[in-house]
């Protein structure tokens, strides 16, 4: 299979988790289940108002931000390592790729693409899936924010992922399931494919109206 003719691109960055991995239930299971031996329950309105407020922060950062706000008996660090546990076991051994992505990427390099990742996930966590699941030599390039120290409502780490492919932003596309994220990209003068995830659902409008190019499956970028 081959790209589609009439969606050309000549640098791709990716985002990670709910664009090539199938992995975002997840973490919307990990961040509150780690708060249990605390006696913590949030209500479902609670979780919602502390994702929203937690997405582009390091790990870390959202251990503290929930000691902060509730109070916990409990250091950042406890919490921080209750994540650890149980994201090392998932990015080992139970997170998989959404349908298509190998082919679509080996269609990219097959197509003289450079290809490349710009992620808030660590780089351990994401090496150990990538690896198992046959992603990660197909990579040019690869970004975290737990690296860089870039959030993704700064352009800078897309910007940074453009000097890897040697293009003006114009030229790169990113691949992106979060809106905040894709507003960010467009307004740093990149071309953007949104991918669905369930997570997102509530804002797939928005995305579709912001970005260029919006799919439910890569299956859609390819052809014959």
């Amino acid at each position: 299979m081959k790209c589609r003719a009439d969606f050309p691109v000549k640098g791709a960055i990716f985002d990670m988790d709910g664009t090539l991995l199938d992995s975002m239930h997840h973490w919307r299971v990990w961040d509150f289940a780690a708060l249990e031996p605390w006696g913590l329950t949030l209500t479902e309105a609670q979780e919602e108002e502390a994702r929203a407020l937690m997405t582009d922060k390091k790990l870390i950062d959202r251990a503290q931000y929930l000691v902060d706000r509730y109070g916990l008996n409990a250091t950042a660090q406890d919490i921080f390592d209750r994540w650890l546990l149980r994201i090392g076991a998932a990015y080992e051994g139970e997170i998989e790729c959404k349908p298509m992505v190998p082919q679509y990427l080996q269609a990219l390099h097959q197509s003289g693409a450079k290809v490349g990742i710009a992620t808030m996930t660590g780089r351990d966590f994401s090496r150990a899936a990538l690896e198992r699941l046959g992603l990660w030599d197909q990579l040019d390039f690869f970004l975290t924010a737990q690296e860089t120290g870039i959030s993704k409502r700064d352009p800078d780490i897309f910007l940074r992922a453009a000097e890897c492919i040697g293009l003006p932003p114009s030229q790169c596309t990113v691949f992106e399931d979060s809106l905040y994220a894709i507003e960010t990209a467009k307004k740093a003068g990149f071309q953007v494919c949104a991918i669905f995830d369930e997570t997102a659902r509530e804002d797939w409008p928005q995305i579709c109206a912001l970005a260029d190019r919006h799919i439910e499956c890569f299956t859609e970028l390819l052809e014959d």
